[in-house]
């Protein structure tokens, strides 16, 4: 069982005890020999409430990251398969011409897997092979269009786009997650499970 399900578990336990309490005068009578007042229950009943509120928020935020990372994942495997394609190419069209292939364009051994430093080898090929008439034509004996390649460029401006979006949930999920386990925490120590 995960973390989050003993979460969720916890939650159940906590809404049972209150509502029990609340709903069984002899368990109210029972619990009030330990300071557990009505009005110190209804303050649970008030922290379960926001507790299960942060949850929905933090479930949300979290599908909200899942589906982020899928979508910016997914746009930068379609640009790394065709880029890995058109790199193969291109070695093939500027065999005669290695510098060509290593200054203008910067292909140099392994794609890094390093997100921005992928972004830059990708942006260089493309953008300077679109600025060298030399390289383009090259590159075009070998369908690599200047269509095709301004399309990959718009592409990654687009999938720059997802990656903020990534963090931006990231960084929302966190903070959903920081919340909500304040809030059980509060939850906890106005109701523990023991009384």
């Amino acid at each position: 069982m995960g973390r989050n399900q003993t979460l969720q578990d916890e939650m159940q336990s906590h809404h049972t005890l209150i509502e029990n309490t609340l709903n069984t005068p002899a368990i109210l009578d029972e619990v009030t020999i330990y300071g557990y007042t009505i009005e110190k229950i209804n303050e649970g009943k008030t922290l379960l409430d926001e507790t299960t509120l942060l949850f929905t928020s933090w479930e949300k935020e979290i599908v909200e990251k899942v589906n982020a990372t899928a979508e910016f994942n997914q746009l930068r495997d379609t640009i790394d398969k065709q880029f890995a394609r058109d790199i193969k190419l291109a070695r093939v069209a500027l065999r005669e011409d290695p510098t060509l292939l290593r200054s203008h364009l910067g292909v140099k051994g392994l794609r890094s897997s390093v997100y921005t430093e992928w972004k830059t080898q990708v942006n260089q090929f493309y953008s300077n092979a679109l600025g060298n008439e030399n390289i383009k034509a090259k590159l075009t004996t070998l369908n690599i269009t200047e269509e095709s390649m301004s399309s990959q460029l718009t592409q990654l401006s687009t999938l720059e786009e997802l990656y903020l979006t990534q963090k931006k949930e990231i960084g929302e999920a966190q903070a959903a997650t920081e919340e909500r386990d304040k809030k059980l925490l509060e939850l906890e120590s106005c109701c523990p499970n023991s009384i």
